[in-house]
C-alpha cells in the first residue's frame, strides 16, 4: 500500500490483510451506506454526496471506497473490526468526539481528510493497523487527534504520510498533542508532519512500554514525548529516529533537548541525521541534547540551529496527507 522500500527499519513490517470479498454494493445516501455496511464480503463504492449519520461497523471483510467529493458527517463506531480497509473521502466527527475502533485488527485507512479524533481503546489488543496519505485535523481542545490506548500490546502500526494539526477554530491547549500512542510494538512513522501550523505543545507522545518504534523522514513542532504510566516501567525501547526533524517553539519545553520523557524511567534508542530547531538564537550551533538516546557508531547528527520560534515561520507542509481540490 505504501513503498517503505527505501527505509532501513530494523524489524519485520506486517500490513493488515485485505479484505476478502465477493459482491459489489454501490450506496448514494446514508441509510443505503449503513445497509451495506451490516454485511460483510463485501466492495462498497460510496458516491459523491453529503453523508450524515453515526456509522456502526460490526461486520468484516469491509473494502470502503469512498469518492474524494463525499463528506460523511457524524460518528463511527468499529465493534471487533476485522479486515476492513477504507479508502477516500471526507469524515467530518462531532467536537471531542470520534471515529472508534475496539480490537480492530488488518484496518487499512487510505487517502482520508479527517476533520475529528480517531481513537482505538484499549481493552482489546489492536493487530495489523496502517494509516497512510491522510490528514487529521484534531476537532478537540482537550484529547488527541490519534489515540491508541494501553491494555494488551498494540502490535504493527503504520503510520505513513500523514499530516495531523489542531483544528484552527479550537484555543490552544498544552494537555492535546496531536497522537498519543501506547504500548504499541513495531510503530513505524514515515514521511509525515505532525503539529506543523505549531499550535500544540506537544507534537508526537508515544509511550507507556513502547518497543520497537521507528521514525524517519518526519517533521515534528513541539516536544516529542515518551511518557509512561504507574503500572509500566520504561517508556520506550529500541526506538530510532533518523532524518526527523524537530521545531521547537516556546510552549514546547527544552529548548534544545530531542525527546523528553518521564522523570527516573529508562528508555533505549538512537538518533540519527536529524534536525533541531531551537527558539532560543543563544543555540545556534550547540551539541543536540538526545536525553536518554544515544547516537549510532558512525552516525552523527547536526548542530541546532536557531528559528524565531514563531508559527508563521514554519515550513509549508500542505503537499503532505490527503490531498484536496
Amino acid at each position: 500500500p505504501y513503498d517503505l522500500s527505501g527505509f532501513s527499519i530494523p524489524f519485520p513490517v506486517t500490513w493488515p490483510n485485505e479484505p476478502q470479498t465477493s459482491d459489489t454494493i454501490n450506496v448514494s445516501n446514508f441509510s443505503e451506506f449503513q445497509t451495506a455496511v451490516n454485511r460483510s464480503n463485501v466492495i462498497i463504492n460510496v458516491a459523491p454526496g453529503e453523508y450524515v449519520g453515526n456509522l456502526v461497523i460490526s461486520s468484516t471483510d469491509l473494502d470502503i471506497r469512498m469518492s474524494n467529493s463525499a463528506t460523511l458527517t457524524g460518528t463511527i463506531s468499529v465493534s471487533r473490526g476485522v479486515r476492513i480497509s477504507w479508502r477516500g473521502g471526507n469524515i467530518v466527527t462531532p467536537y471531542d468526539d470520534n471515529w472508534q475502533f475496539r480490537g480492530a485488527q488488518d484496518i487499512l485507512l487510505d487517502d482520508l481528510h479527517i476533520n475529528g479524533r480517531i481513537a482505538f481503546l484499549g481493552s482489546l489488543r489492536e493487530e495489523r493497523i496502517a494509516i497512510i496519505n491522510t490528514t487529521i485535523i484534531a476537532n478537540t481542545q482537550t484529547d488527541f487527534g490519534l489515540y491508541m490506548a494501553s491494555g494488551p500490546r498494540n502490535e504493527d502500526v503504520i503510520l505513513a504520510n500523514l499530516k495531523m494539526d489542531l483544528d484552527p477554530s479550537r484555543p490552544l491547549n498544552s494537555d492535546t498533542s496531536t497522537l498519543r500512542i501506547q504500548q504499541a510494538e513495531r510503530l513505524v512513522v514515515v514521511d509525515s508532519a505532525l503539529n506543523m501550523e505549531g499550535r500544540l505543545s506537544t507534537g508526537f507522545r508515544v509511550g507507556e512500554y513502547s518497543d520497537q518504534v521507528y521514525v524517519a523522514d518526519t517533521q515534528i513542532a513541539g516536544r516529542i514525548f515518551h511518557s509512561y504510566k504507574e503500572y509500566n516501567d520504561v517508556n520506550v525501547t529500541n526506538a530510532f529516529y533518523d532524518n526527523v526533524t524537530r521545531w521547537i517553539h516556546p510552549d514546547a519545553g527544552s529548548a534544545n533537548l530531542f525527546a523528553s520523557f518521564t522523570e527516573g524511567v529508562p528508555n533505549t534508542g538512537q538518533v540519527q541525521n536529524s534536525q533541531i530547531y531551537s527558539f532560543r538564537s543563544n543555540h545556534e550551533g550547540a551539541t543536540p541534547n538526545l536525553g536518554q538516546f544515544t547516537t549510532p557508531p558512525g552516525a552523527t547528527n547536526p548542530p541546532v540551529r536557531a528559528w524565531s520560534g514563531l508559527i508563521a515561520d514554519l515550513p509549508n507542509v500542505d503537499s503532505f496527507g490527503a490531498q484536496r481540490q
